[in-house]
């Protein structure tokens, strides 16, 4: 023993000696001291890699700060008690295996003992000052111990085993560079918990020393911390400093939150349809049938109860001898009433909680679940819910079905499954860890036949969630097993004894590996048992003596869980799910005892006489008591005519509102049982009621009744409100009333006693917002929470946080109020918001689930951002409009009607509203609420398109809920109609809108005029005061203006440059004088299809002028136009018209364009209905003959320029048109050397205006002049009487000129067929000769005197006729016409109320340009 004490002495010399010789201190070896000078001197020593197996002398050193031990084979910390000054411990690469040994190190401030083989962090909580902690490459499995490191700013545990964070660093809100590299942490989940991590600013989880953990390669793995730390200036050594990268990932984050949370609302909205299947289908026909028998037992009961009573003496029925038999039979009535009353409506109402609840809000809760998890997770967790379409539904469906064994579920009367729904789980990181034991396994056993499909044994939701995202687990016990089965009996077996109504399994993919058999002894079965096997099956025997079998498996990651399918039981015999009521002829038994009564006349209406009748009164003002129970009455009058009237019974009637009791100030005793209110609304001034019987009615809002009760009947002592819609039932409903009514002594039947009402009168005082409710309820955070919960900021904050309200001792009350930013009232039973004033730097405020009945109480609360009041009593929409930073508010399941618009514009920075169950009918006042993005409007009364259309201005809406509305039932395809008209929309009803959605509604609905596309271009104004509109290049493919009684003030119409095809949906304008559809695709007034000869009926009866332009049509008869019985002015120019055709019938036609169109000739039918026409434009067409113009009696006006005439034959067929003021040929092949004009002068006398220039009075009559001389060289002059041929035109003189007027003969005409004056034109000059593209047939030559006065020798023109204004030839001609408007005033700008083409269109229009 002193031999080893010697060795071990010797040793620790030894290592003193090495300690001291590496570091440069002397040590005597002998004496075994160290020089004095260097106790003090020495702060530091260090030791690399070999020579110190254990800490040895460092005891020697009073003032180390410093101490390095690298590569050494130490295994314990220890000897370092008087390191009192030590700053910095250095013990790495060596054999550690517990921290301890530091107690005296409380200066430390920096320890690293990574590469050793610590497991756990313990014995360093003390070290206050510790600011560095390297832990990195340990066997470290979980966070713990570090609760006392609040200075710690450095924490490096990479390379260890932890797979959890958890709140294990919640206390180190310093800390700012964390390293978790390396660790099997493998959900994005658990590091949400660093975002409570305040300062940290460098977070590693993978770098190049120690690589990576599994959780980076999940997706959307570096945007969720990005969003979760916003403060983080360097992830995985990347520097993420860029705010934009920042705001890039808070925006996406905020858009998946978005989705998910109307993916989590559709999920109640499918939850809400499932309940209101079963209260539609089970609830309120079971109810209305049990409401119906108790009202008639109750009605007899009441009856008898009135005659014993000597109160119905208008009844022929005596009493005398018959009380007992009255008495026990009205015993018998009450016992089966309150037999019906527990035992049917009260049995509904626990089927009813059996099936809402257990069956259906466990799935609710469950589905909801999933869904949070997907959004929790990044979605690296889904559970995907299959349809019967999708083929692993119906595998999954099969193999469930086929392993129900019904011998075994016959003693829990269950014949059998229906499947309800199937998940197919998909975890990225479970299925790559199963990929990679099942491939290792599969090299090692070389064997193909591992897998196998079976069921997960689990019980109860609890585990679901666990399981799908992390896989099911043993915890790391090796004296565990994981129970797979492959049938369904074995895996339900431990929730079966319950009799469940519904039931889930796991479907698993499972890797048995070496799979062995149960040994038949009592060996456990685990890892430790069979240590060669990777699963162990144990046989089962079925009594049909089909073999079932337990697998047990002894590794979690060979079992992957697949599927998760939910399914029903289906009952033996269905009264054991659905309880049966008793048919109405079962109380016939009770209804028929001795004595019976003779059938009474029901009263449906109350008249003097009846009342009088009734009472045996001989005036109203007398009655004292009526007694009207058990009539038809609908409605109460004359009662304000019995101002004595002091009890009233209508009980067992059909009333749905009070009325007619107003100023009953005698009335002491009122029984409106057995009724349909739904308000209390006319009851006033009662001031002596002290009876008011209102149960078994339909009231749902106990706050009103309370409010009309305590202000109109003060003296009230009994009130029986049983058996109503009350939202709030049970002891609260109770405690409620009696705290607002003091003065009753009966309620409900049952005496109120002193210290009941004591209860009730104190909860009633706590109810409002006191000093201990703020401080317990109060947070003090600053900043929003960065978390995914699907819950308001308040919620989340009152969950989490740890900032609770605390007094300092020297801090006066403002300042601790002031501190307040949270405050979390839910659930507290509050009647009035009261007491924040105070409350200045208030952000986040929840009143949800209160008895809340008006908005008060936030004046000074200026930087409010979210408020919630759901689930409360208000009513109006009040004391908010100041609350400009207000970006959330949810005002949800109260009894809203109406929202103030002004109220609402205030709110500049709302964002989200919710509106759900209220009794909202229009949202239009949201109008100028432009910063909302979601809206929530579900179950109001919204209902029709114009109310949801008048939520256009909001362009940054991209949610919108309006389930259970009327608009979506009424409403034709109105989500399509939703969608193509709220283009910024990215769901609707909690459903996303896909590209199809899109497509389909810009298909069906893309350009339709309708009067909610012309109120929302007018920007919401008044469409009936609408008297002229302009809608040019709207893209209008139809218009749908039925209601036109709405526009009967609308006279003009623009529509021009849209795709219109047909008139037909404008017919309704009645009163329209004015349409413009150039540039459409209009082939005829209505649609082809419609226009039967049987219905060319007028329509458009006061259209007077018709833009047609530029529409491509061929065919005029197809348009229809005579339907237009009023038309004046028609423009077609710019079609691909051929033929004039199609006006027969338009008589009141005044001009008519057909500019730039195809047209070679005319017909004889062409104008034969336009004797009224002044004005046709024929212009750039193809016409060569100008015949068939002989109708157009009235026409002043005609332009022909620019077609193909090439005689001049063709130009003298007009010549007739004695009316014409203007004409113009230009540019014709007829007309280049302009021989025309002195013959249109002469044949035309009242004509002006010839190619756009004036004809003047010297050029008439030196052009009459002329021609007379003709006459008179050829023959004496005729006079032509008023009766002449209309071919034989004449002029009149003037001037000194007599008023002879001279005829040009037949052989003087226009086609001057006389062959010396060919012989003249042949003999011209070359350039005096008829154009070559005059075209064929006989040339159109002037006499050669004439022929010699206009052209001449030197080719001027008029050369011989002196003072005529041309003399330039063809080059004078101006290139603008110019165009005399009618009555002689010049042209103007086109307007609205213009009413001819003249003030429609400049000549440039004439020319092509557009309107």
């Amino acid at each position: 023993m002193a031999s080893a004490d010697q060795s071990k002495e010797k040793s620790d010399d030894d290592i003193m000696h090495e300690m001291c010789t590496c570091n440069g201190i002397s040590y005597n070896k002998t004496t075994r001291e160290i020089d004095g000078k260097a106790r003090e001197r020495v702060n530091s020593i260090e030791m690399f890699f070999f020579g110190y197996p254990r800490i040895v002398g460092l005891d020697a050193f009073f003032n180390l700060t410093r101490i390095v031990i690298m590569d050494q084979e130490v295994k314990r910390i220890e000897n370092l008690s008087t390191c009192h000054a030590l700053n910095e411990l250095w013990i790495c690469e060596c054999q550690i295996r517990i921290i301890e040994g530091l107690d005296a190190c409380i200066n430390l401030e920096k320890l690293c003992l990574y590469s050793n083989l610590i497991e756990t962090i313990q014995n360093i909580e003390h070290l206050k000052k510790l600011k560095i902690l390297l832990l990195n490459d340990n066997r470290i499995e979980k966070i713990e111990g570090l609760n006392g490191l609040t200075c710690l700013l450095d924490l490096n545990l990479a390379l260890n085993r932890i797979s959890s964070i958890g709140d294990s660093l919640l206390n180190q809100s310093n800390l700012e560079m964390l390293n978790l590299a390396n660790n099997p942490l493998t959900s994005l989940r658990d590091l949400t918990s660093l975002s409570f991590l305040e300062k940290l600013k460098d977070l590693r989880l993978q770098d190049a020393q120690f690589g990576q953990s599994p959780v980076c390669l999940l997706c959307n793995y570096a945007t969720h911390l990005l969003y979760h730390l916003p403060r983080l200036t360097h992830l995985d050594t990347y520097d993420v400093t860029s705010q934009a990268v920042k705001d890039l990932a808070q925006t996406f984050v905020e858009r998946k939150k978005l989705y998910y949370e109307i993916k989590f609302r559709h999920l109640n909205d499918e939850i809400d349809r499932k309940k209101g299947e079963v209260w539609t289908r089970v609830l309120l026909p079971r109810l209305e049938r049990s409401r119906t028998r108790v009202r008639r037992l109750m009605c007899l009961a009441k009856e008898i109860e009135m005659l014993m009573k000597d109160e119905r003496p208008f009844m022929q029925f005596d009493v005398s001898g018959r009380e007992d038999s009255l008495s026990a039979k009205r015993e018998a009535l009450l016992e089966r009433a309150s037999c019906v009353v527990s035992s049917h409506i009260e049995r509904v109402h626990e089927y009813v909680r059996k099936t809402n609840e257990s069956f259906h809000d466990s799935r609710c809760q469950l589905e909801q679940k999933l869904v949070a998890l997907e959004l929790e997770t990044g979605g690296n967790v889904q559970c995907e819910k299959g349809k019967e379409s999708d083929p692993w539904f119906g595998v999954c469906s099969d193999l469930i079905k086929s392993k129900f064994d019904v011998p075994h579920y016959k003693p829990y009367n269950r014949t059998g499954v229906a499947i309800r729904s199937v998940y197919k789980i998909h975890n990225q990181y479970l299925q790559r860890r199963f990929d990679d034991h099942v491939s290792t396994m599969s090299k090692k056993r070389n064997d193909d036949k591992l897998m196998e499909y079976l069921f997960l044994v689990q019980s109860g939701f609890d585990d679901v969630v666990r399981i799908i995202e992390h896989g099911p687990s043993l915890c790391g016990d090796e004296r565990a097993a994981l129970p797979l089965t492959d049938s369904l009996h074995c895996a339900e077996m431990k929730v079966l004894k319950s009799k469940p109504i519904e039931g889930h399994v796991f479907v698993c993919k499972v890797c048995v590996g070496k799979l062995e058999k149960a040994a038949d002894d009592d060996r456990e079965i685990c890892q430790l048992s069979y240590p060669d096997a990777d699963s162990v099956f144990l046989p089962l025997l079925r009594e049909d003596e089909k073999e079932e079998q337990l697998i047990y498996s002894f590794n979690e990651k060979l079992v992957l869980p697949e599927y998760l399918v939910e399914y029903d039981f289906l009952p033996a015999d269905p009264d054991d799910f659905i309880e049966t009521d008793d048919d109405d002829d079962d109380d016939e038994d009770v209804l028929r005892m001795t004595p019976c009564f003779p059938v009474q006349l029901r009263l449906v209406s109350l008249s003097e006489d009846v009342i009088l009748e009734r009472t045996g009164a001989v005036s109203l003002s007398l009655i004292r008591v009526l007694n009207l129970h058990g009539n038809g009455l609908t409605r109460l009058t004359f009662l304000r005519e019995m101002p004595q009237l002091r009890k009233l019974v209508v009980s067992c009637n059909e009333l749905n509102i009070l009325e007619g009791i107003q100023n009953l100030s005698e009335l002491r005793y009122l029984d409106v049982s057995f009724n349909n209110l739904t308000t209390l609304e006319g009851l006033m001034d009662l001031t002596h009621l002290q009876h008011f019987d209102v149960s078994w009615n339909r009231l749902t809002h106990i706050r009103n009744v309370l409010t009309l009760i305590r202000k109109h009947c003060p003296a009230l002592t009994s009130f029986d409100s049983r058996h109503n819609e009350w939202k709030k039932t049970g002891r609260e409903h109770r405690r409620h009333v009696l705290g607002r009514l003091k003065q009753l002594k009966v309620f409900d039947g049952i005496p109120v006693s002193d210290d009941e009402l004591a209860v009730a009168v104190r909860a009633l005082v706590t109810s409002r917002l006191s000093v201990a409710m703020l401080m317990s309820k109060g947070r003090m955070n600053g900043e929003e929470p960065r978390s995914l919960a699907l819950e308001s900021i308040a919620d989340v904050w009152s969950r989490v946080s740890r900032l609770k309200l605390q007094k300092l001792s020297n801090e006066d009350d403002a300042t601790l109020w002031s501190k307040v930013t949270v405050l979390n009232l839910s659930g507290q039973g509050l009647t009035k918001m009261s007491n924040l004033e105070k409350l200045e730097n208030l952000r986040w405020v929840s009143f949800a689930c209160n008895s809340i009945t008006k908005i008060e109480g936030l004046e000074g609360c200026l930087y409010v951002e979210e408020l919630s009041l759901e689930d409360n009593y208000v009513i109006r929409v009040e004391g908010i409009g100041h609350l400009s930073h207000l970006r959330s508010l949810n005002l949800s399941r109260n009894f809203i009607s109406s929202l103030p618009a002004w109220i609402l514009a205030n709110l500049t920075s709302l964002q989200r509203l919710n509106l759900d169950r209220n009794r909202i009918s229009s949202p239009s006042c949201l109008q100028k609420c432009l910063s909302l993005s979601q809206l929530y409007l579900a179950h109001n009364f919204v209902g029709t398109t114009r109310d949801v259309l008048s939520l256009k201005p909001l362009d940054n809406l991209v949610a919108l809920d309006l389930n259970g509305n009327p608009v979506t039932k009424n409403v034709e395809e109105y989500r399509l109609v939703t969608i193509f008209h709220l283009k910024s929309l990215k769901a609707l009803d909690n459903c996303v809108i896909d590209s199809t959605e899109i497509a389909l509604a810009k298909e069906k609905f893309g350009g339709r005029l309708t009067l909610e596309y012309i109120s929302e271009r007018l920007g919401g104004g008044d469409v009936a005061s609408l008297t002229q509109a302009d809608f040019v290049q709207s893209g209008i493919r139809h218009v749908e203006l039925e209601r036109s009684d709405l526009l009967q003030n609308l006279t003009s119409l623009n529509l021009e440059n849209n795709n219109l095809t047909s008139l037909e949906g404008l017919t309704s304008l009645v009163n329209l004088k004015i349409l413009c559809v150039n540039y459409n695709h209009i082939k005829s007034v209505v649609h082809l299809s419609s226009s039967s000869s049987s219905s060319f009926n007028p329509v458009l009866e006061n259209l007077q002028v018709l833009h047609l332009a530029y529409n491509g049509i061929t065919n005029m008869e197809q348009l229809h136009l005579s339907r237009l019985t009023r038309l004046r002015t028609l423009f077609l120019q710019g079609n691909e018209i051929s033929h004039v055709e199609g006006l027969e019938g338009m008589t009141t036609l005044v001009e008519l364009v057909l500019d730039r169109n195809k047209i070679k000739n005319l017909f004889s039918h062409s104008f034969v209905s336009q004797y009224n026409l002044e004005e046709l434009h024929m212009e750039e067409n193809r016409l060569k003959d100008l015949s068939h113009f002989e109708c157009l009696r009235a026409l002043k006006r005609l332009y022909l320029g620019m077609n193909r005439i090439q005689n001049m034959a063709e130009i003298e067929k007009i010549g007739f048109l004695s009316t014409l003021l203007e004409v113009s040929l230009i540019s014709n092949p007829a007309t280049r050397k302009q021989l025309h004009r002195p013959l249109l002068i002469y044949r035309l006398p009242l004509v002006q205006i010839i190619d756009g220039l004036d004809v003047s009075e010297e050029e008439r009559m030196k052009i009459e002049f002329y021609f007379a001389d003709q006459a008179q060289s050829q023959g004496p002059p005729e006079v032509v009487s008023s009766s002449s041929s209309s071919n034989w035109k004449s002029s009149s003189k003037t001037g000194a000129v007599s008023s002879v007027r001279y005829a040009v003969p037949p052989s003087a005409s226009f086609g001057f067929q006389v062959s010396g004056i060919q012989a003249a034109a042949a003999a011209a000059p070359p350039h005096q000769q008829p154009h070559p593209g005059t075209g064929g047939g006989k040339k159109s030559v002037l006499p050669s005197d004439m022929s010699r006065v206009i052209t001449g020798v030197d080719g001027q023109l008029y050369r011989g006729i002196e003072g005529l204004p041309w003399n330039q030839g063809k080059s004078s001609i101006p290139n603008q016409r110019r165009r005399l408007p009618p009555g002689g005033g010049g042209g103007s700008e086109w307007h609205p109320q213009a009413s001819t083409a003249s003030q429609f269109y400049q000549r440039k229009l004439h020319r092509g340009q557009k309107f």
